[in-house]
């Protein structure tokens, strides 16, 4: 079936819009927001092999907290994309992530129930930005 140019158009516009305002979105996150979070010591729970939803597998890491004497659990370890995480970095996290470890847990001060293990940016991001970028690119060759 043949679509219209315009439809493609669209279609690669809004397939390479998503990506850059989510890579905007994580990028401000790790540059702006983080910088006024706070930090406690946290506690590895869980560590397991767990399946995803498109049928492959990842690793799911579980930790508990405390902040103000109350405790809290979360698996959220990062806000970067996680497809971007290439396996061997997944691999290196291995020893960090065992249950028992203690980690560095970086929170909300205003709702201390959102936080993340992972500080920083991964530049791994960019890639998405990259082919985002290529998409805006395609679109607007099909859209001449």
């Amino acid at each position: 079936m043949e679509y219209p140019e315009n439809i493609l158009s669209i279609i690669f516009f809004i397939g390479g819009l998503v990506p850059v305002l989510t890579v905007i979105k994580i990028f401000y996150f790790y540059k702006v927001t983080i910088k006024q979070w706070k930090n406690t010591v946290g506690c590895i729970i869980i560590y397991e092999n767990a399946s995803n939803i498109d049928g492959g597998w990842k690793k799911r890491v579980s930790f508990t907290y405390r902040v103000s004497d109350k405790l809290y659990q979360s698996e959220n370890i990062t806000n970067n994309m996680t497809l971007s995480v290439p396996f061997e970095y997944q691999v290196e996290q291995e020893d960090k992530y065992n249950i028992g470890n203690e980690i560095v847990v970086y929170y909300n001060p205003v709702k201390p129930s959102n936080c993340v293990v992972v500080n920083s940016f991964n530049y791994y991001n960019l890639f998405v930005l990259i082919f985002s970028i290529i998409s805006f690119i395609v679109a607007c060759h099909i859209w001449k």
